[in-house]
Formats: structure tokens, sequence, C-alpha cells
């Protein structure tokens, strides 16, 4: 992954729509290993103040999760008990 684009990051630089995803792009990101307990992302996207973690297996991506995954997991184990 070379780089991550966030909301705050297009909204930084809506005044000039002919710029690059490249040049807006944040290359400084955390991302997280697919074994992470779901707790632990949490804390790592309030820390890090991101919509989103990128979620890897060694070097790979496989994908994405948001507070939006996050809330509905959660509903989801406190409704089952």
């Amino acid at each position: 992954i070379m780089g991550l684009v966030f909301q705050k990051n297009i909204i930084k630089n809506a005044g000039n729509p002919s710029l690059l995803v490249r040049d807006i792009m944040q290359r400084d990101f955390k991302t997280i290993d697919e074994s992470t307990e779901i707790v632990k992302v949490l804390e790592l996207i309030g820390k890090e103040k991101h919509s989103f973690i990128p979620v890897t297996s060694g070097n790979k991506l496989l994908g994405a999760i948001d507070m939006v995954n996050i809330s509905e997991f959660i509903l989801l184990k406190t409704s089952s008990v």
C-alpha cells in the first residue's frame, strides 16, 4: 500500500480539484493484522482519528475495517446475548 486518502485529505484540498490522488494521499499510516482483536481496532481508530484502517496479512492487503463495520459487529454480538 503506497498511501491512503481519507475524507479529511479530500476536504482539505477541495479547493483544488485538479490535484491528483498521489498529491493528497497520506503515506504514513497504520495497518492491522487480520488476527487483531476488535477492541484493539477500536483503540487504534480512536488514537489515529481515522475512519478506517487497512487490514493486512504480512505485506498483503486483505481489506479495510471501519467504524460502521465495528458498530454492526458489536450490535450483532450484544443482541445475540
